[in-house]
C-alpha cells in the first residue's frame, strides 16, 4: 500500500477561524476553533481549541483556552500518516494542526486518519475485487501494519518507563541504554560523553567490542571541532570530513545536546532485523538523548553552583594576593584555640609579624613589586612553621601566626629566630634582589588564649616594642609593656583634650649669653 500523507486527509470544514481575544459563543461539539492573533487571514496562528476545551472553561477567551490546550506540536502536508498517528498517540492528542510554509492550513484527527486508511483500503479492495489472493494479501498487510503499530506503542511505553528514571548517575545511564537497545532492537548501544573541549571523558556501552569503540573514539577525536548536531550515520559522518568509509555498517549517531551545547552522543549499531535504522528509531533515540541532556545539564549547573559557593567561601576566608587565611579565618581559628585551651589547658602563642620599612619598597619600586614581595614572603614564612601552626595575612604587610601546640616560650622564640634568619636572604623580583627584614611581637599564654582581641592586642604591643628597639628582632609581651602602652595612650588622650579645651599656656624662656648678657634664643 502506497504511503499516505497528511495532505490526503486534511480537514477544514469543521474549523472556525477566531481571534485570540474573542470568547466562544454557543459551539457545536464537532467544531474546532483555529485561534489567531491580530487577524485570521494574516495573523499569527496560536493553536487549536476544541468543544471539550470550551466546555471546561466556558468563560475563558480563546487565548487562555489555546494556552491551556495547545502545545507546539504540528504536522506538515508531507508528514506520513503513520508518523502523524504515532505523534497523536504519543502525546495523547485527538487532533493536530497542519502547518504549510508557516501558515495554518487545516487539521488532522485520529478519526480522519483511520477513515482515510479505511477508505484507502476499500479503494484497494474495490480495485482488486477480482483477485481473492490479492484481497487476502492486503488484509494480511493491514493486520501486519496494525501489529507493527501496536509494537510501536509498546516500545514507546517502555521508553517512557525508562525516561522517568534516567539521570546522570552511571548506573541509571547503564540501565537506560539497556532499555534503549531493547526498544530500538539493535545489537549495540553506547553513550559517549564529552568535555568542554569535545574530548571523550566517559563511555558507557553494551555490545561493542573494544576495537569498535576505538574506531568510534578515533572518529570523534579527529573531528571534535566539527561535530554533527543532527542524527547521522557514522560512515557518512567520517566520509564527509575526508576519512573515508569505516568498516562498521549501520552505525547511527544521535547527539545529546541542550541549548546547542553538546554533552556527547548516543551510538546505535546494527539492528537485530538487519534493516536500516528508520525515523522511528531516531525518534526514540532522540527522546532518550533529550532526557539525558536535561539530567546532564542539571548536574552541570549544580556543579557550577557548588563551585560558586566554594569560590565565595574561599574569597571570604582567604587573601586573594597571598592565598593565606585572612583575618576572618584567623579569628575563627583563634576562637577554636580558645575553646581548646579551656578543655585541655594547653600553652599557646601568637606571633605578630610586620615587614620593616615596607612602604619604602612600594614608594621606590612600585606597588606591583610590593605585591610580589608579599606573595614571596607568604611562601617563605611557612617553611619555618609546623603543620599545626596557622599563618594568616592580617592586613597590608602584617602577618599573624597562631601556634596552638607548644610547651614553653622558647618554642615560640626558636620559631621567631628562624623566621628572622630566613629573611637574611633577598627576594628575587624581576631579576632584582630585594632585601626585607621583619620584626615580630610574641604573646605567650601558658594556659591558652582567653580573648581574641586581647591576644591580638598583646602581640601587636610586643611588635611595636620590637620595632622601637631597632627592628629586625622579636620581643615578648609583658604586663609592664601593656601598662606603658596604656599610659602612653592616656597621656595622648589627655593632651588632645587639653588642646581642644584650650588648657595649654605657652611660656617663653629666653636664652642669655652669660658672657655678653645678650639674648641669643
Amino acid at each position: 500500500m502506497n504511503t499516505l500523507f497528511v495532505k490526503d486527509c486534511v480537514q477544514t470544514d469543521q474549523v472556525k477561524y477566531v481571534l485570540d481575544e474573542e470568547r466562544p459563543n454557543k459551539t457545536d461539539k464537532n467544531t474546532v476553533f483555529a485561534v489567531f492573533s491580530d487577524s485570521p487571514s494574516d495573523g499569527k496562528f496560536c493553536g487549536l481549541v476544541t468543544h471539550h476545551d470550551v466546555s471546561l472553561h466556558p468563560d475563558w477567551i480563546f487565548a487562555d483556552l489555546c494556552n491551556k490546550s495547545s502545545g507546539q506540536l504540528f504536522v506538515t502536508p508531507e508528514t506520513p500518516l503513520e508518523q502523524s498517528l504515532v505523534m497523536l498517540d504519543m502525546n495523547g492528542r485527538e487532533l493536530l494542526p497542519v502547518i504549510e510554509q508557516e501558515r495554518f492550513s487545516g487539521i488532522i484527527t485520529k478519526t480522519g486518519i483511520f477513515e482515510r486508511i479505511v477508505n484507502r483500503k476499500q479503494q484497494l479492495l474495490a480495485e482488486s475485487h477480482s483477485s481473492e489472493l490479492q484481497i487476502k494479501e492486503e488484509y494480511q498487510h493491514l493486520l501486519s501494519w496494525s501489529d507493527q503499530l501496536e509494537q510501536l506503542h509498546q516500545r514507546y511505553r517502555e521508553l517512557l518507563a525508562c525516561l522517568v528514571n534516567i539521570s546522570a548517575d552511571h548506573n541509571a545511564k547503564q540501565q537506560g541504554i539497556n532499555v534503549l537497545a531493547k526498544i530500538v532492537q539493535c545489537h549495540s548501544v553506547s553513550v559517549q560523553l564529552l568535555d568542554s573541549d569535545n574530548s571523550i571523558i566517559d563511555t558507557i556501552d553494551i555490545g561493542f567490542s573494544s576495537e569498535q569503540l576505538t574506531m568510534i573514539h578515533q572518529c570523534f577525536t579527529a573531528h571534535r571541532h566539527e561535530l554533527p548536531h543532527e542524527p547521522i550515520m557514522l560512515d557518512q559522518f567520517c566520509k564527509q570530513y575526508g576519512e573515508g568509509k569505516l568498516s562498521m555498517n549501520q552505525v547511527l549517531i544521535i547527539p545529546i545536546l541542550s541549548d546547542a551545547h553538546i554533552f556527547g552522543y548516543i551510538v546505535l549499531s546494527e539492528k537485530i532485523s538487519s534493516n536500516p535504522f528508520d525515523k522511528n528509531d531516531e525518534l526514540f533515540a532522540l527522546s532518550f538523548a533529550h532526557t539525558l541532556s536535561l539530567a546532564l545539564d542539571s548536574e552541570r549547573k549544580l556543579a557550577l553552583v557548588e563551585q560558586a559557593r566554594y569560590d565565595l567561601n574561599y574569597l571570604a576566608h582567604f587573601d586573594a594576593l597571598t592565598e593565606l587565611p585572612n583575618r576572618a579565618l584567623l579569628t575563627e581559628r583563634l576562637q577554636q584555640a580558645i575553646k581548646r585551651a579551656k578543655q585541655e589547658k594547653v600553652s599557646q602563642a601568637l606571633l605578630f609579624i610586620d615587614l620593616d620599612d615596607f612602604k619604602r619598597i612600594n614608594d621606590s619600586l612600585g606597588h606591583m613589586v610590593g605585591d610580589e614581595v608579599l606573595s614571596l614572603v607568604a611562601k617563605r614564612l611557612p617553611k619555618n612553621l609546623s603543620q599545626n601552626d596557622t599563618l594568616s595575612r592580617f592586613a597590608g604587610d602584617e602577618f599573624v601566626v597562631l601556634m596552638s601546640h607548644i610547651h614553653e616560650p622558647l618554642d615560640a622564640a626558636n620559631v621567631a629566630e628562624n623566621i628572622i634568619s630566613s629573611f637574611e636572604q633577598p627576594f628575587l623580583v624581576d631579576e632584582q634582589e630585594v632585601y626585607v627584614s621583619i620584626s615580630i611581637g610574641i604573646a605567650f599564654f601558658s594556659n591558652g588564649l582567653e580573648s581574641v582581641d586581647q591576644a591580638l592586642s598583646d602581640a601587636d604591643n610586643a611588635l611595636r616594642h620590637a620595632k622601637a628597639l631597632g627592628k629586625n628582632q622579636y620581643h615578648f609581651f609583658s604586663e609592664e609593656m601593656n601598662s606603658s602602652v596604656q599610659n602612653h595612650f592616656e597621656i595622648e588622650n589627655r593632651l588632645r583634650r587639653a588642646i581642644a579645651d584650650n588648657e595649654l599656656v605657652l611660656y617663653y624662656q629666653p636664652k642669655i649669653d652669660i658672657v655678653t648678657g645678650d639674648t641669643v634664643g
